[in-house]
């Protein structure tokens, strides 16, 4: 498509326009997106005190629920009078589970906070990492600029042909599903399982989007592509690495983001000689 000065306004808006709403989730979430897809290296033995943790957070509330009916299916047992050797025997089963549940929640019980018993060099080692933004960012940020132009391709066919709006309603919805994929991810505890949908929701989007953007113009269509197989990497990328992974991963990173907080409030207590009074 030839550009003219009348057009080139148009063009490099609707090109640009996709980045200027990723980049501003991007850079919130700097240090949770370097701590997904380049985490910090620990030591095994730091790894498996954060992974005790992170199973003593999942076991716990289900633990909880399981020693509740337990206590309760133990009070009606308590509370019959007449008890054959049947009823005796099931309810000498249920108090060996009750004992075995509660023994299992003391050792939950004991298991540290990661931001006490991490050894020295895994703190030292967090409290100067330094977040960089991790190369999916740059590999969205061109698919963007392509996508971005592959809409432009394709509005400037539409009104020259009178064709349906229906490719655009698409591409709009695919790219707030696209903008909005870092605050979900990051968003809260229940993020992982929203963001598998979310993220597998993104590529179907694009993938329809780019089936018809090809069906109006086969380069738009070709331009598109690229935001199939970043949506698709970031969605298997997930997946792959597992809720338990994905929780590590967040731990750590909140734990590096508290030391780059307190090293800041430290520094400015030195500087100012008075105490930062926002972690106290």
């Amino acid at each position: 498509m030839d550009l003219d000065f009348d057009t080139l306004p148009a063009a490099i808006g609707l090109t640009l326009a996709p980045n200027v709403g990723f980049f501003i989730p991007a850079m919130i979430f700097k240090a949770d997106l370097a701590g997904w897809y380049n985490p910090p290296s620990i030591s095994e033995e730091d790894r498996a005190k954060i992974v005790a943790y992170v199973r003593q957070q999942e076991r716990l509330p289900k633990l909880a629920k399981e020693i509740d009916a337990t206590r309760r299916h133990l009070d009606a047992f308590a509370a019959q009078v007449d008890k054959d050797s049947h009823t005796m025997y099931k309810e000498a089963k249920l108090k060996a589970v009750y004992d075995v549940k509660n023994s299992e929640l003391r050792d939950l019980m004991n298991v540290p906070d990661p931001s006490t018993s991490l050894s020295a060099p895994a703190k030292a080692m967090l409290s100067g990492f330094i977040p960089s933004m991790p190369l999916i960012n740059w590999m969205m940020a061109l698919s963007n600029i392509g996508m971005g132009y592959a809409s432009y391709v394709v509005l400037s066919a539409i009104e020259e042909e009178e064709e349906s709006l229906m490719p655009l309603f698409a591409y709009a919805s695919q790219l707030a599903l696209s903008w909005t994929v870092y605050p979900m991810l990051f968003s809260g505890p229940s993020s992982f399982n929203f963001s598998i949908a979310h993220l597998c929701l993104s590529t179907m989007a694009a993938l329809a989007t780019t089936s018809m953007f090809f069906a109006i113009d086969e380069s738009a269509g070709y331009m598109m592509i690229p935001q199939v197989l970043v949506m698709g990497y970031a969605a298997l990328h997930l997946v792959a690495a597992g809720e338990t992974e994905f929780r590590i991963r967040r731990i750590l990173t909140n734990m590096s983001k508290n030391y780059f907080r307190s090293n800041q409030g430290a520094i400015e207590e030195q500087l100012t000689g008075k105490p930062d009074t926002a972690f106290q």
